[in-house]
């Protein structure tokens, strides 16, 4: 997991059941911090969940933007540019989604 705090120091957490490797099975992130995972294998997966406290509530959700996070962390350019979609590859997606929206709702309707 990497995480930038809001003095925009980075840190990086290993997870997993290796304490010896440095690994922990959870991990805290505190408010104000932006975070990003990954597993180390691209072939390899994993089952994440995020609990957050004291509650959720999508108004107080931001999902972070390259440009954004690069603009106010420009010292950690490589890690978000790693973590993050440009804005072609989030237009992309999103079209690719609206496509197969599409796609599910015509199926739907011919079924």
């Amino acid at each position: 997991m990497h995480v930038i705090d809001e003095a925009g120091e980075y840190s990086e957490i290993l997870l997993g059941s290796d304490p010896d490797a440095g690994e922990v099975l959870q991990a805290v992130v505190k408010a104000g911090c932006w975070f990003a995972s990954r597993v180390k294998d691209g072939r390899s997966f994993a089952l994440v969940g995020c609990t957050v406290a004291p509650g959720f509530d999508f108004e107080d959700f931001e999902m972070a933007k390259r440009e954004d996070l690069v603009r106010e962390y420009p010292q950690h350019r490589g890690v978000i540019e790693r973590l993050t979609r440009g804005r072609s590859e989030s237009s992309l997606r999103r079209s690719l989604l609206s496509q197969e929206s599409i796609l599910w709702e015509s199926m739907s309707a011919n079924a």
